[in-house]
C-alpha cells in the first residue's frame, strides 16, 4: 500500500502581551484565554496545564518566536518537528529578521543554540523560558507543522539538511565515504545489548566501521561524518535523526519487533531519507525487548541481510573496502 501524506495549512499567530507558562510554553492571551490551536496540546488534561501567575511574571520586551512545546527535550523531535515551525515563520516574515529572538525551554538553550546557529540565530538571540510565567510583549507562534504522520512537509527537511551541510566539501569522485554505526550505548534505555557483535558482523561483511556516540562528538564533526558517509546504520532511537545531516549513500534503521509498523519514528526516519533522495532500508529483529527495554538483534540474521545488501549495491561496498 502506497502511503499518503497530508500537512496542515500553517498559521502564524502574532500575539501581544501574551503569557507563557511551564517548560512547554503554554500560551495564554492577555485576557487569560488558553491558546490551544496546536493539535499536539490536545492530549493534555486541562488540570495539568499551568495557569499564568501574572503578578509573578517575568516580562520580555520585544519580538520573540515561541520554540518550545511537546517533546522539546528530544534532539530528533526538536529538529524534525519544532525547527520547521521557525523556518515556516521566517519565510513569512521575510529577511532580515535581526530583531527576532527565540524562546526555548528552560535548561535546553545550550544544545539547541548549536543547531539554531546554522540558521542564523545567534546565541544572544535565544532566551530560555521559565518553569513559571513570562509575559511577552510580542509573541510569534506557529503550531506543529506535521500532519497525518510524525513528519512535516519535506521542503523543511531539505532546507534543514542544506543549512547544516552547505559548507561540507563533497566526497571526491571515486572515493568512498565512511561506514558509520550510530551507537546507543550511552543512552539511558533501549540499548542494543549485542552492539559489539553487530558492529563486528558489519565490518566483516561491508568493511571498516566507525562507531559513533553522538554525545562524544561536536556537532560540526557529526555533520561532517554523516554528510560524507556511504552508509549510516544504527538501532532505533533519536540518534537516527542524523538523517538530516546525510547527503547520499544508504541509510539503515535497525528496529525491534516481529513486524514493521506502518507508522512510528523508524518509518519517519526512513521516509525522511527518501524525501532527501537517499536510499534507505529498515531491518527488523523479529523479537521484542527485555524488562529494561533493551534488546538484541540476531547476528546470523543480520549477517545474511548485510550480504544481500552488499550484493544489491556493489558500488558502495566493493571487495577491497
Amino acid at each position: 500500500m502506497v502511503p499518503s501524506f497530508e500537512w496542515p495549512n500553517l498559521i502564524l499567530a502574532t500575539l501581544h502581551d501574551a503569557w507563557m507558562t511551564g517548560d512547554q510554553g503554554h500560551v495564554f492571551l492577555h485576557d487569560g484565554t488558553h491558546l490551544s490551536i496546536c493539535p499536539s496540546l490536545r492530549h493534555l488534561p486541562e488540570r495539568k496545564i499551568r495557569r499564568p501567575l501574572t503578578w509573578l511574571a517575568r516580562r520580555l520586551p520585544g519580538v520573540y518566536f515561541h520554540l518550545t512545546g511537546v517533546d522539546h527535550e528530544n534532539h530528533a523531535h526538536f529538529l524534525m518537528q519544532h525547527l520547521p515551525r521557525l523556518l515556516a515563520a521566517r519565510k513569512h516574515l521575510g529577511e532580515p529578521d535581526g530583531e527576532l529572538k527565540v524562546i526555548v525551554a528552560p535548561g535546553h538553550k545550550r544544545w539547541q543554540s548549536r543547531y539554531l546557529n546554522y540558521f542564523g540565530i545567534s546565541e544572544d538571540r535565544i532566551v530560555e523560558a521559565s518553569v513559571g510565567t513570562i509575559c511577552v510583549e510580542k509573541l510569534l507562534y506557529v503550531p506543529m507543522a506535521y500532519g497525518n504522520t510524525y513528519l512535516c512537509n519535506p521542503r523543511f527537511y531539505r532546507e534543514i539538511r542544506d543549512g547544516f551541510t552547505r559548507n561540507i566539501p563533497a566526497v571526491a569522485e571515486g572515493a568512498l565515504g565512511p561506514i558509520l554505526f550510530i551507537s546507543r550505548q550511552d543512552a539511558p534505555d533501549r540499548r542494543l545489548t549485542n552492539e559489539a557483535e553487530i558492529v563486528s558482523v558489519c565490518a566483516e561483511v561491508l568493511g571498516s566501521v566507525q562507531v559513533v556516540q553522538l554525545g562524544r562528538l561536536k556537532l560540526d564533526e557529526q555533520i561532517r561524518l554523516c554528510a560524507t558517509a556511504r552508509l549510516i546504520i544504527g538501532p532505533q532511537g533519536q540518534g537516527m535523526g542524523v538523517v538530516l545531516f546525510a547527503r547520499g549513500g544508504l541509510f539503515v534503521v535497525m528496529e525491534y519487533g516481529e513486524n514493521f509498523h506502518l507508522h512510528g519514528w523508524c518509518r519517519a526516519f526512513c521516509d525522511t531519507a527518501s524525501a532527501l533522495g537517499i536510499k534507505t532500508l529498515r531491518l527488523i529483529s523479529g523479537g521484542g525487548f527485555d524488562a529494561s527495554r533493551d534488546w538484541s538483534y540476531p547476528a546470523d540474521k543480520f549477517r545474511q541481510e548485510l550480504v544481500r545488501l552488499r550484493d544489491l549495491v556493489p558500488t558502495l561496498f566493493p571487495p577491497s573496502s
